[in-house]
């Protein structure tokens, strides 16, 4: 069903991580673990070939982080920030050729690790405005906010981040995490995810050079290809990582049904697996899963037949993640109460699992937000980011209808 990864991510690498992550629950990401995949160059897999990367489709990557999503849940989630912001520069110089390809190059020679830095508190998961405010100088733009959570910061070389220049006027620039006014503090603690590094980036009067603004829009209004194949390529590996979790809690809920047993009324014993009603919810609950990851990876590789992305599609992808965000909870949560009071346990891979799938309903936009932009797509076929009240807007009343 998934692509095929081993050229990407080698089988050593795959034992390596798993066997790491079901040694204990993590709160950061092992030496070891970042180590293994940078041998194998998996932090250039989205760049193309000739600027030295792997060269992997969208559909190859979110078969990868399918993968990690299964063994590592909480790497898998972190470096998924990485990969989709090199889809988003790759996405660019695809559709502009122009300069952007240095600094894929520049990535990959010294195979840095990019953070995405476009969460911010206050924002309610809008993706096309920003608290943190760009001051034009003669050089650039001197940033001032505040970005969590930010995944793999504390590791990054560079940090892809959103600000604005005034209320009209959106900028995104890559910044190198060495720059004067930039600092990293500790961030929240999650209940799941927690070896992801999610730690916040503060900004003070940073200076982005104008070389590496990548792109300037109207805030709140970014109808460019280049946004759209981003947020194709976040809704599809973020939901590749999290069907990756949902793979792990069914494996352990199985091999877990085979071998406990309960008493029968001859004085024996009947492995639960052979209960006709656990068989039928099992059923149930695994066709669910099926038909999602059927959709994420067939799209995918739908999508990777083409050189460019083909954004007239981000309805569906934003409907794909949708859906993974409302079904893969269930899917969890039906697989623990299937398992009994085990599940329970802080040390169990199904606990882990449980508080690991619940962080898809937090990534922006978040599902609440998504219902919107696909009920305005429904009723007049456009796409509108900006959550953003307008004062002079009034609510409808019931009495209106």
């Amino acid at each position: 069903m998934w692509n095929a990864i081993e050229a990407y991510l080698p089988h050593t690498v795959v034992e390596r991580l798993r066997k790491s992550s079901l040694e204990e629950e993590h709160t950061s990401i092992p030496e070891e673990c970042m180590a293994a995949l940078t041998d194998c160059g998996y932090f250039t897999l989205a760049i193309p070939k000739q600027f030295g990367g792997q060269g992997a489709s969208i559909a190859d990557v979110c078969a990868v982080q399918h993968e990690l999503g299964y063994v590592f849940p909480s790497i898998a989630i972190a470096t998924t920030m990485h990969i989709f912001t090199l889809g988003m520069i790759v996405e660019h110089w695809k559709r502009t050729r122009d300069l952007s390809w240095m600094l894929l190059q520049a990535i990959t020679q010294q195979n840095s690790i990019v953070a995405s830095a476009f969460a911010e508190p206050n924002l309610g998961g809008c993706l096309v405005r920003s608290n943190t405010k760009a001051a034009q100088v003669d050089d650039g733009y001197l940033l001032t906010g505040r970005k969590v959570p930010c995944s793999l910061i504390g590791r990054a070389q560079f940090a892809c981040l959103h600000a604005q220049i005034d209320p009209q006027t959106l900028i995104v620039g890559l910044l190198p995490t060495a720059s004067a006014g930039l600092s990293v503090q500790k961030g929240p603690e999650f209940m799941g995810m927690r070896a992801s590094e999610s730690d916040a980036l503060v900004l003070d009067g940073c200076l982005l050079p104008t070389r590496l603004v990548m792109h300037k829009t109207s805030a709140g209004s970014d109808d460019s290809g280049i946004f759209k194949a981003s947020l194709m390529w976040f809704c599809l590996s973020a939901s590749a990582v999290y069907l990756g979790v949902a793979r792990r809690a069914l494996e352990y809920a199985s091999q877990h049904v085979q071998q406990s047993t309960i008493p029968t009324n001859d004085g024996g014993t009947r492995y639960r697996s052979e209960l006709p009603h656990l068989q039928t919810r099992f059923g149930e609950v695994y066709a669910k899963y099926l038909n999602l990851e059927a959709t994420v990876s067939l799209f995918a590789q739908l999508l990777a037949k083409d050189d460019i992305l083909d954004v007239s599609a981000l309805p569906q992808a934003l409907a794909l993640k949708q859906n993974c965000c409302r079904e893969l909870p269930g899917i969890v949560t039906a697989l623990a109460e299937l398992c009994g009071g085990v599940s329970y346990l802080t040390a169990n891979p199904l606990n882990q699992s449980l508080r690991d799938i619940l962080a898809i309903q937090y990534h922006p936009p978040t599902p609440l937000w998504v219902d919107r932009i696909l009920g305005q797509a429904a009723m007049n076929g456009t796409l509108d980011f900006d959550f953003a009240l307008d004062p002079t807007q009034q609510e409808i009343s019931s009495g209106d209808l």
